[in-house]
């Protein structure tokens, strides 16, 4: 019985001490930790933030997602000229809030953040 109660107290714990769940591209956050990705960046320019990650060409993103370079701010690079994946979009309906949609290339669109 006492073997039980032990292992059951060791479980319990580790249940309680579990890393929360990682945030995908695009999803809210508050730092970058929150961001499921190894090149994660919490981008910081609205309230909520915004998980995305580094990237050097078009195609490095995950579908739904432009390689844009614009001004972004994050929480752990500050206010700086990156190359981010961000939301691609249509019109400003599709960005999350307080970003707009703007052509980067002859045939893409991303969701920009206020400049």
């Amino acid at each position: 019985m006492l073997h039980r109660t032990a292992l059951f107290a060791v479980l319990l714990l580790a249940a309680c001490t579990a890393a929360k769940p990682k945030h995908l591209y695009g999803q809210p956050c508050e730092s970058y930790t929150d961001c499921d990705d190894f090149r994660g960046v919490c981008l910081t320019d609205t309230p909520d933030g915004l998980c995305s990650g580094l990237c050097d060409e078009y195609g490095q993103c995950p579908v739904g997602f432009n390689c844009t370079k614009a001004a972004f701010t994050s929480d752990t690079l500050g206010r700086a000229g990156m190359e981010l994946c961000v939301p691609d979009c249509r019109d400003d309906s599709e960005c999350p809030l307080g970003y707009k949609c703007k052509g980067v290339s002859d045939s893409a669109w991303s969701c920009i953040p206020p400049q």
